[in-house]
């Protein structure tokens, strides 16, 4: 068990609950069994329909706080408010249906006080069905280089793993944007990473869990237009006004479209690679050497993604790096960041 670092709240664990039923229950327990006890649970419930408020309610524990909407506004909205209510020197982000690992604020408290440089951090997960049968070992860039240069890529924090230095938060005004419905983490994200420095430990603190709602096509469809808009307000940092073309060709390098040959060539792709690297040479906007073996890592998920030969595969690296005109070698990273599949 932790000690207590001071007599006041020490973290602000922040819960937004909508019709969340099947889960709450063990994602309440998850805090409730943390090791580090020096916390508050700031639920808010979002006027939801089921039975998730009698189940917050039938907690005995002076540490839950409860608050509840008047009406469904989401979950932006919703851990805006508890986040105006907490009182923790640290905001611990925990979704409604994930699993908190039994010392995961105190592992993150205790690198946090001390990693005085570091603003936010998050973790690896264990990705979990919904019955809690593990699914996969997800990674994630670990070091503030890796993350920062990930952001044009995606979310490079899995948002229920994070926990971020309240007055950074408040200080640099990062409260959820309320009118983004999916992907408001990722905007987050996409804001403080310019603003401060963000690591993830190499370790699994949290159990995410992987259900149907999570894969919905329609959600998909949704998730992925705030991701061009996001990425688009990226890009323009590159000192450049990124055309719907150019948001086309990124979101097929990313994987996040499907790449027609008979609409694309290779070329283009290539090509959209060596203007975004030549950019950040121009605005040194990240760290030269870790963004382009994250163009590489990213060019060869693309390429495997899309089941080019290994031929073609290795024909692409090569004219990258050809192109950058400066030997790089990421690879010995693709074990560390490979997820692991439990099925």
């Amino acid at each position: 068990m932790s000690k207590i670092l001071n007599n006041k709240v020490d973290v602000s664990v922040i819960m937004a609950a909508y019709n969340c039923e099947p889960y709450i229950r063990e994602s309440i327990e998850s805090i409730l069994n943390q090791t580090f006890e020096n916390f508050e649970l700031i639920i808010v419930n979002d006027n939801s329909t089921d039975n998730t408020h009698e189940i917050i309610k039938s907690y005995n524990d002076s540490r839950i706080k409860i608050l509840n909407n008047d009406n469904n506004y989401g979950a932006a909205y919703s851990r805006n408010v508890a986040i105006k209510h907490a009182q923790g020197k640290y905001l611990a982000i925990m979704d409604s249906d994930d699993v908190a690992l039994q010392e995961r604020l105190e592992k993150q408290v205790y690198f946090l006080e001390n990693n005085i440089d570091i603003d936010i951090v998050g973790s690896f997960v264990f990705e979990i069905d919904k019955d809690g049968q593990k699914l996969s070992f997800v990674k994630t860039p670990i070091n503030k280089n890796e993350v920062k240069s990930s952001i044009l890529f995606r979310s490079p924090v899995i948002h229920s793993t994070t926990m971020i230095r309240h007055d950074f938060f408040i200080s640099n005004d990062l409260f959820y944007n309320e009118n983004y419905i999916c992907a408001q983490d990722y905007e987050m994200f996409s804001r403080a990473i310019f603003l401060g420095n963000i690591y993830n430990i190499p370790q699994a603190l949290v159990s995410y869990r992987w259900t149907d709602s999570n894969i919905s096509t329609k959600k998909k469809d949704i998730q992925q237009q705030y991701s061009k808009e996001i990425i688009s307000n990226l890009l323009s940092k590159f000192q450049i006004e990124p055309t719907k073309e150019d948001i086309e060709k990124h979101n097929i390098f990313i994987n996040q479209e499907k790449f027609d040959k008979n609409k694309h060539t290779i070329n283009e792709i290539l090509d959209w690679c060596e203007f975004i690297y030549k950019k950040n040479i121009e605005t040194n906007l990240f760290d030269r050497k870790t963004f382009s073996e994250e163009l590489l890592l990213r060019l060869l998920r693309f390429s495997v993604v899309n089941s080019f030969k290994i031929f073609n595969i290795l024909s692409y690296q090569i004219k990258m790096t050809c192109r950058f005109g400066k030997f790089y070698f990421p690879y010995f990273k693709i074990k560390r960041r490979r997820v692991i599949k439990y099925k």
